[in-house]
């Protein structure tokens, strides 16, 4: 389901939107999944690639988590419900960050946000992904 994968510091990294994104019904999903969990504060589902550490450029879910999130709690919670919903084991790997990350902008300048935790109450609100017909860019990290 998801594989852990080390990125080298230094790594050249491309964000962008992805050519291909997987189904509504899935990111939907997704993201009612992560409005659940304590401590997250947004989520994106943007493609990324790695050179010489990815095999091929895919969809990652990135996680904005709350400063005093237990991110190893949010993760664990992620992964359960993830099993459910990716039934056809397509990997998703997942990128918790914390604000003020530098990759965060480029994630968020993707525009691939899927939920954001809204201001006020504690109350979410979650987002479905549009197709986009603009063509995927990518950004060099």
């Amino acid at each position: 389901m998801t594989e852990k994968i080390q990125v080298p510091a230094g790594a050249e990294m491309m964000v962008g939107a992805p050519a291909k994104p997987m189904p509504a019904e899935t990111s939907a999903a997704i993201a009612a999944l992560v409005a659940q969990i304590d401590g997250i504060q947004e989520a994106h589902l943007p493609q990324c690639y790695v050179p010489e550490t990815m095999e091929r450029p895919g969809q990652i879910l990135v996680l904005a988590l709350a400063p005093n999130a237990n991110i190893q709690a949010a993760m664990d919670r992620i992964g359960q419900g993830l099993s459910g919903i990716l039934s056809g084991g397509e990997p998703l790997d997942i990128w918790p960050l914390q604000p003020p990350h530098p990759l965060l902008d480029e994630v968020r300048k993707a525009g691939c946000e899927i939920y954001r935790q809204s201001a006020g109450e504690g109350t979410e609100t979650a987002k479905s992904t549009a197709k986009s017909t603009a063509k995927s860019w990518w950004k060099l990290w």
